[in-house]
């Protein structure tokens, strides 16, 4: 009897053990598969890529055209240069990244501002961005509420007035599980301030265009690191390029 005991737990060990290695191999190999743009990027280095492409980006004076009356024709324009600027600066890092088809597929298929054929005012576009990521659950209603007061602050405060209520005001109560996200977007907006005032950019009045890069680096982040750079340098520019006054 104790034999057979014995038999039957080294028997289930065995195949605990097999079905572990299978799945660490299974893991293994779906982790090998993904895109580089799912890759672990700091949100540090987030931010200084963002600067970097906008500024490249910038230098190519190619955003501007009489043909692009929405946000979406924008991206379309925009997106091609954004990329080509990640793969000048890093090819080996940014060249296996998801293709540009699938980030435009990503902003299609999600259809934020349905299709609008015209361009959305800066309350209007990033207000619809904050609650589609809290439609799909990457966002508490607490940090939400956070975001949208945020965003409503960002039309009347000035840079400085919103880089102090980011640092004393903003979302004192956050979880530790969003603290990341928390981090991310006071980090971007600093970095967005430090590059529009360095570089004598033109820029909006108040602070939207500073909040504009951190929605969009927040919206991108389900995508990755690359995600967060390309959609914080697309909204920035977006900002600065087509609804500056």
């Amino acid at each position: 009897m104790f034999k057979t005991n014995l038999k039957s737990k080294l028997m289930a060990a065995v195949l605990v053990t097999i079905g572990i290695t299978a799945l660490q191999s299974c893991e293994k190999s779906d982790n090998g598969d993904k895109p580089s743009a799912m890759m672990k990027i700091t949100n540090s280095e987030i931010c200084k890529m963002h600067n970097e492409v906008i500024g490249s980006v910038k230098n190519l004076k190619q955003l501007k055209s009489d043909s692009i009356q929405s946000m979406d024709l924008f991206f379309e324009n925009c997106l091609p240069l954004i990329e080509s600027a990640l793969l000048q600066n890093d090819p080996d890092r940014y060249s296996n990244s998801l293709s540009l088809e699938e980030y435009r597929e990503v902003l299609n298929r999600i259809d934020v501002l349905n299709s609008s054929s015209s361009n959305s005012e800066f309350l209007t576009y990033t207000s619809a961005f904050i609650q589609d990521l809290k439609d799909r659950g990457e966002v508490s209603d607490y940090f939400y509420t956070e975001l949208m007061e945020m965003t409503e602050n960002a039309t009347i405060f000035t840079n400085d007035q919103m880089i102090q209520y980011l640092d004393s005001d903003f979302a004192l109560n956050i979880s530790e599980l969003e603290s990341n996200l928390k981090d991310l977007v006071v980090l971007m907006a600093k970095s967005s301030d430090e590059l529009w005032n360095d570089s004598k950019l033109l820029k909006r009045p108040g602070s939207s265009t500073i909040i504009a890069d951190a929605i969009g680096a927040l919206w991108g982040l389900p995508l990755g690191g690359v995600g967060s750079i390309i959609y914080g340098a697309a909204f920035s520019l977006y900002e600065n390029e087509i609804l500056q006054d």
